[in-house]
């Protein structure tokens, strides 16, 4: 790291071809992964780091995403230092080498360049393997990371892909890890310009078909999600749909679920919980049976 950080911008050229062929497997390696963070932080000329890190990255895509390790290089490139999944005592490592004095570009300048480098590739990978990776724990955080920090076609394509199959009997709401991903999404749409509409997409989509997803845990927490003072118009809506049902009515469909029924019934609990709550901002309050 430290002769990266050094390192003229010749020197970190002949640095970086001489890990050509090699970057899946520094990847994989704890200690090895951190020079490449490294280079993504200090090198100026992105179409190098294109040629020799990124392009190799998108060859083993299907062993990176699920790999525990050397998935963290692609949540840097999406998510840099706000992606949780990096530890803090790396992030505070790599910060290190922020002053070198051989840097000239602007770090969100260099930043964006490598992401537009990575999203296109990457999104359409997710959209093509999106049955397999959303209930993978590991592979989903960089489904979110790429909700959250790509732009353009590719990741409306992404996000639509997403919400095509959050409908059906197969419904994402239903899975413990696809469902928290879910959630995660709506709750970063309430903060995001370009995801605004996602809630309202989703619930379109839920609407008719309150019955598949009212026996599941998961389902009913990501539904509590979607009920926020930033969208009172969709919480209106949330409120009159479960009005008309009795919760009781779907007991039933909690053998279908495969959760544990103590488990269904307090998630059941919480989400009337913030539907009562919700109806109370309304001229005639709400009664959920």
């Amino acid at each position: 790291m430290k002769c990266i950080w050094n390192s003229s911008a010749k020197d970190r050229k002949i640095i970086l071809k001489s890990f050509k062929s090699f970057i899946f497997q520094i990847c994989k390696e704890e200690y090895g992964q951190r020079v490449l963070l490294a280079a993504l932080d200090s090198v100026d000329d992105t179409i190098l780091i294109k040629h020799v890190v990124i392009k190799e990255l998108l060859q083993y895509l299907n062993e990176i995403i699920y790999h525990k390790t050397a998935r963290k290089v692609l949540l840097y490139l999406l998510g840099h230092r706000e992606a949780s999944q990096i530890n803090k005592h790396i992030l505070a490592s790599l910060s290190l080498g922020d002053a070198n004095p051989y840097s000239k570009k602007c770090m969100e300048t260099r930043r964006e360049e490598l992401l537009r480098h990575l999203q296109d590739p990457l999104n359409e990978y997710l959209c093509d393997h999106l049955d397999d990776i959303v209930k993978t724990g590991v592979a989903s955080q960089v489904i979110l990371q790429a909700v959250i920090n790509t732009k353009g076609n590719s990741k409306h394509m992404l996000v639509s892909a997403l919400l095509d199959r959050c409908g059906g009997e197969h419904c994402l709401l239903k899975h413990d890890v696809s469902g928290l991903l879910v959630k995660r999404i709506i709750l970063h749409s309430y903060n995001s310009n370009d995801l605004v509409d996602f809630p309202m997409r989703l619930w379109e989509r839920l609407e008719g078909r309150l019955a598949e997803y009212i026996g599941s845990k998961q389902a009913c927490y990501t539904i509590a999600s979607l009920l926020s003072e930033r969208s009172m118009d969709l919480a209106d809506r949330i409120c009159q749909a479960f009005s008309d049902i009795s919760f009781d009515e779907y007991a039933t469909m909690r053998a279908c679920t495969g959760d544990p029924a103590t488990r269904v019934l307090t998630a059941q609990g919480a989400l009337k919980a913030d539907l009562e709550k919700f109806s109370l901002s309304r001229k005639e309050t709400l009664y959920f049976p």
